[in-house]
């Protein structure tokens, strides 16, 4: 029996230096990817959630874990349902993360007020050199470097 709401399907694809997920959602094997981030036991260059529809509780989960990683330097969390609230957790995250070089968060509904955010994260952290925020409804407020 199939039933899109309840089912969870997953995969993950784990290289040397790449995790590639996909999951309909969140569940529990979200949460142990969340906790294997936090471990880190072995060297994980990128991580590839795009479109996971994460939302709220995902963009917490992960946020988290890029408090206490050290080894993830690419994140793209692309068309993951990301708005204003999970964008603020993202700027705590960034101010205290010194590992993550690449961080892509395209199609998501940042706007205005969560790009002012994250760019008062980037006043102080110094790894992060590509941000990538295209269509997420940002607009000339939300790309003041002053706010």
């Amino acid at each position: 029996m199939e039933n899109s709401d309840t089912e969870v399907n997953s995969s993950i694809l784990l290289t040397e230096s790449t995790i590639v997920w996909k999951l309909g959602g969140r569940g529990p094997d979200f949460e142990a990817l969340c906790e294997f981030l936090k471990e880190n036991t072995i060297p994980t260059a990128e991580l590839d959630m795009r479109r996971n529809a994460i939302g709220n509780e995902g963009a917490r989960m992960i946020s988290e874990s890029l408090k206490i990683n050290t080894t993830l330097t690419s994140l793209s969390l692309w068309w993951n349902d990301i708005g204003a609230e999970e964008a603020r957790m993202i700027n705590e995250s960034l101010k205290i993360n010194t590992a993550l070089t690449f961080l892509n968060l395209w199609y998501n509904k940042i706007g205005d007020e969560g790009a002012m955010m994250i760019s008062e994260s980037l006043m102080n952290n110094t790894t992060l050199t590509e941000l990538s925020l295209f269509r997420n409804n940002i607009g000339d407020e939300g790309a003041k470097k002053d706010k």
